[in-house]
């Protein structure tokens, strides 16, 4: 074969193992067979049989099929096949096969050859790890990523083995998740644009310079969603605008920044990108039973223990929180633990929080789980889809919060934060690690994903398991909770140099001790009985004397507006304090009943949504109205409308209508 001929585009290296075969069909069917690129596949063969492959893909395919030979040239619009019992890699557009030796089982075919794309090849490199187990190619992205090509991984729920692709997923490096049959699209882009291809294999910007490019994008995200992404890795922010753009043909990022006010929906196509919420049921199953075997049971069996503290930071659509409310209720029923149980499942996502607080998924979502937890924890739907039971449901509280910026929770037993913070910038995941330390409770747990770690606050932990990243909080004054501020301190972030050029808001706001008391004495003499009250039930700021309509704390302290109130009143609230911030309008309760027979109140209640300058409504004012002695017997013809609607009789039915 001649060394002369055309030379390929792209190279393509696609990995597979267990399932890829189903995979590289659709991948080939859905593939033009002109696209100009060559495709080289290496997959996980028996040395014992005969490969098919080739007669298999040339039913979907009208490119050239080779089985390699050393010495191979690679030539456009062609599939190259490993042969059984070698490695292969690539070096000046040529192939070389080499004995793969009993004694180097462990030597991964997928990672060698990636390994030599990226060296040879740059930005014209695309690596593609489809279906199988293990972690085969998870080091070859990586080379592949760092020479500027582009990684593709396939979706976990299209994946008929999800080990490989998973451990792609987690090391962030991934640019685009997807199916097979959408591959194609991402690499035909890819080939026809190669002035984005050479921008994005060019050396990560620095921040002045990011700041520059990025500026107006990342000050419409700001305003439009309240997220800092100047917090995040610039080579990651980099990327991902550059991906949305190649997807629109643009070069610009000027124009792209003008195309995104005019058009909202990219806009928010973006913030998902930027987003990454990749995630699934006990992703890495075998970190969650070390979680609940090892860390869990210690945690419920602690003497006196009242209500037990889940903070599940960065939960996209869920799947995450219902993994470990489900471990949680399995220890409970085998410790026989009977205490409230509250997990706190937060993330910036609006969307991903609506589907989350659902809880339906496809079948296919939980593959993980196994046919027992099935059975137990969800109930299937007409349409063959499967919604969490309300039991375990009712467990998690579901709200919008930023790690970053938005005060942490307290008094946490678990905080799990999963494949998060390796996407931020190292001063800012510094920096959620503090407020993480801040919100465990002394013998609290930590659980991270398997890229991250402590970081600066080691010295606060001790390493329950190693492998699975598992830590115990061992004292409370080892880290001084940093200031929460909208905007960080850091002159090395984004955020400070684009604000600057933008000419933002300055970074602190100054406020006299005076003038606060000031406040404090005005809000005294002239607010109602009342509270102020966050979208999770914490109680924020209490008014005249409201404390006396709320049920007196037992055992550890919580300030939840939900727990500290019970009956016709707690049911009245949970209904119309949601409302209010669905809706942003005022909600009334009228006639509620507080209190036993002979002692008995009628109350209203108002709730007023605060809107927040950055995340919309997060707050609302709680407000409790006209207090009045109730007739000591009331009959149900006598009631108002108004009254009847939270009558005990009625309000079941109320609650269920209005959810």
């Amino acid at each position: 074969m001649s060394t002369a001929a055309r030379a390929p585009e792209l190279v393509v290296g696609i990995g597979a193992s267990a399932g890829g075969l189903r995979a590289l069909e659709t991948f080939f069917q859905a593939m033009p067979p002109d696209s100009g690129c060559a495709f080289v596949v290496v997959q996980h063969l028996s040395p014992d049989f005969k490969s098919l492959m080739d007669d298999l893909l040339a039913r979907h395919t009208r490119m050239r099929i080779h089985r390699v030979d050393d010495g191979m040239v690679l030539e456009p619009d062609c599939i190259y096949l490993i042969p059984p019992r070698k490695l292969m890699t690539v070096k000046g557009g040529q192939l070389a096969l080499t004995e793969r030796e009993a004694a180097r089982q462990l030597e991964f075919p997928i990672n060698v050859f990636l390994d030599s794309l990226a060296a040879d090849y740059g930005p014209q490199a695309v690596a593609i790890v489809l279906s199988g187990t293990g972690t085969d190619g998870t080091q070859g992205v990586r080379s592949v990523h760092e020479a500027g090509g582009l990684v593709i991984v396939q979706s976990l729920d299209s994946a008929d083995f999800n080990g490989m692709p998973r451990s792609v997923i987690n090391t962030g490096l991934a640019d685009y998740v997807l199916p097979p049959e959408r591959m194609p699209e991402a690499v035909i882009t890819y080939a026809k644009y190669p002035q984005l291809r050479m921008r994005q294999s060019t050396r990560a910007m620095s921040a002045h310079e990011a700041a520059s490019s990025f500026g107006p994008v990342l000050e419409q995200l700001r305003n439009a969603y309240g997220i800092d992404f100047g917090e995040y890795k610039i080579p990651t922010v980099q990327r991902r605008i550059h991906r949305r753009m190649s997807f629109l043909h643009m070069e610009d990022v000027q124009a792209y920044s003008h195309l995104l006010i005019q058009q909202p929906n990219e806009l928010d196509e973006l913030y998902k990108d930027l987003l990454i919420g990749v995630t699934e049921f006990f992703r890495d199953p075998e970190a969650f039973e070390t979680l609940g075997r090892d860390v869990l049971p210690g945690l419920l069996a602690e003497p006196g223990r009242e209500e037990f503290r889940v903070w599940v930071a960065g939960c996209a659509s869920g799947e995450e929180a219902y993994s470990v409310a489900i471990l949680v209720d399995e220890q409970m029923r085998a410790s026989g633990y009977r205490g409230r149980v509250s997990i706190f499942a937060t993330d910036m996502h609006r969307d991903s929080l609506a589907h989350a607080a659902a809880g339906v998924y496809e079948r296919v979502r939980l593959e993980n789980l196994g046919p027992e937890r099935i059975t137990r924890y969800f109930k299937e739907e007409q349409n063959g889809h499967l919604r969490v039971t309300p039991e375990l449901r009712q467990r998690i509280i579901f709200s919008a919060h930023n790690v970053v910026s938005d005060p942490p929770f307290t008094k946490i037993d678990l905080i799990t934060c999963r494949n998060m913070l390796i996407y931020f910038q190292p001063g800012t995941q510094e920096r959620v690690l503090a407020l993480f330390h801040f919100a465990l409770r002394r013998g609290g747990a930590l659980f991270l994903g398997s890229s991250e770690g402590l970081g600066g606050v080691e010295a606060g932990f001790m390493t329950v398991a190693v492998r699975h990243k598992i830590y115990r909080k061992t004292v409370d004054s080892l880290v001084v909770p940093p200031e929460i501020r909208a905007v960080p301190s850091s002159s090395r972030t984004l955020r400070t140099v684009a604000s600057s050029l933008a000419g933002s808001l300055p970074s602190t706001i100054t406020v006299s001790r005076a003038l606060l008391h000031a406040y404090d004495f005005l809000l005294k003499e002239t607010m109602p009985t009342s509270f102020i009250v966050a979208e999770n039930g914490e109680i924020v700021q209490y008014f005249d004397q409201s404390s006396r309509y709320l049920q007196p704390p037992e055992g550890r302290s919580h300030d939840n507006l939900f727990n500290r109130t019970d009956g016709d009143l707690r049911l009245a609230l949970s209904t119309i304090i949601p409302k209010a911030i669905k809706t942003g309008q005022p909600a009334v309760a009228h006639g509620i009943r507080l209190g036993i027979v002979d002692d008995a109140q009628l109350l209203d209640v108002q709730v007023t949504p605060i809107p927040g300058d950055r995340h919309g409504t997060t707050l609302v004012h709680v407000v409790i109205l006209n207090p009045r002695e109730a007739p000591q017997k009331i009959a149900p013809d006598s009631l108002t409308p108004e009254e009847d609607a939270f009558a005990p009789h009625a309000a079941l039915s109320h609650r269920v209508h209005d959810l």
